[in-house]
């Protein structure tokens, strides 16, 4: 790819003619397009160059040091203290225990799961329960392949009443931040 040429995105919604530049929009169409509400996707062609080493700005790089012990690198395998307060989950009026079948799994995704129990139990973030509330547990792959496990509360959801406090208007709270310095 060269940057020095111009690189023309051919329209999805007629057919390119016998000339290359009938096929592409100009900035003026894309602008009318998002005026009128149009689907629009903007794709950029960046050729990757591994032996280019970028450099980060100083402002950056201070900014990254004076952060850095605010995430640790690794997660503490335990809870916190007990707190004061304990929250409590209220249900609606006569409301039974959802009771599920549990989902089917693959022989893989099985495996995770025997796999990540025993390691979830010990490092205490699940604890063993007979309560009758109960959740699904589905697994998603990511995008380098492995299997991360999801709890699917939807059941347990449509049973609890929901919390009605009020949340504060996203415009009231940039207001204030103007006038904080």
């Amino acid at each position: 790819m060269d940057e020095t040429q111009p690189c023309y995105v051919h329209r999805l919604n007629k057919p390119p003619k016998k000339s290359s530049k009938e096929g592409t929009i100009s900035t003026l169409q894309v602008e009318k397009g998002l005026r009128n509400g149009q689907l629009t996707y903007v794709i950029a062609l960046i050729k990757i160059k591994p032996e280019e080493i970028v450099e980060v700005i100083d402002e950056i790089v201070s900014i990254l040091q004076e952060y850095a012990n605010m995430m640790p690198l690794e997660l503490p395998k335990k809870f916190p203290l007990r707190r004061s307060t304990n929250h409590q989950i209220e249900l609606l009026l006569r409301a039974k225990p959802p009771a599920q079948v549990p989902y089917l799994m693959t022989p893989s995704e099985l495996e995770e799961l025997r796999k990540q129990l025993p390691e979830l139990l010990y490092a205490r973030l699940i604890e063993p329960s007979r309560t009758p509330y109960g959740a699904l547990v589905i697994f998603q792959k990511t995008q380098d392949g492995l299997l991360q496990m999801c709890v699917d509360y939807c059941a347990l959801n449509k049973v609890t009443i929901k919390n009605k406090y009020p949340i504060s208007l996203v415009v009231d709270l940039f207001d204030r931040l103007t006038k904080v310095e």
